[in-house]
């Protein structure tokens, strides 16, 4: 199934796209609002990290989540990452269940252009379809990110330590109708 909205297609990651993966994944201002994961060292790195997910990405797909490349329609260039994945449970909550999250990447040279809106917004679609309700966690610090929470109306829930073993605010959003897959 083919996600879109007005700007924006979601696909695959694929070897193809190191170099954008690449300027999104090595920059420190992208990565501090994604628990500064250490940055990607080069092109060749992050070609080869897209191989080894891909097998973790179609498993996502078997189970109607999905971590996708988010294209930008105009120039055909990826522009971030759109995820509907599990949250991973903070240790000590590893026996709970897993419960799904969206969340958005957005390459720098993007930001303020509203697509973090735009595909939050169909991120949250997909999870109301799929399970009736969207969840989605920021560190507590990252202000863009909880404002699009609130743009596509979402709940804030309050401050967890739940998941990723940090301090997160969580929001949720319920599905107006019972329309699921």
């Amino acid at each position: 199934m083919r996600h879109e909205t007005e700007r924006l297609y979601f696909r695959l990651w694929t070897p193809d796209d190191a170099e954008a993966g690449f300027q999104m994944y090595s920059d420190p201002e992208v990565l501090r609002w994604i628990g500064n994961p250490p940055p990607v060292e080069s092109i060749e790195a992050q070609r080869q990290k897209f191989i080894e997910d891909q097998e973790r990405y179609n498993n996502l797909l078997e189970h109607g989540l999905g971590i996708w490349a988010v294209i930008e329609k105009e120039s055909e260039i990826p522009i971030g990452t759109a995820l509907y994945k599990h949250f991973r449970n903070s240790t000590g909550r590893e026996n709970e269940p897993e419960l799904t999250e969206i969340g958005w990447h957005i390459v720098r040279s993007r930001w303020g252009m509203g697509y973090g809106t735009e595909f939050a917004r169909k991120l949250q679609e997909i999870s109301h379809k799929r399970e009736g309700i969207a969840r989605a966690c920021a560190f507590v610090e990252n202000r863009p990110s909880t404002r699009i929470m609130e743009k596509i109306g979402m709940t804030f829930m309050g401050v967890t330590t739940d998941y990723y073993d940090e301090s997160l605010v969580y929001y949720e959003s319920k599905a107006v109708d019972s329309n699921r897959e």
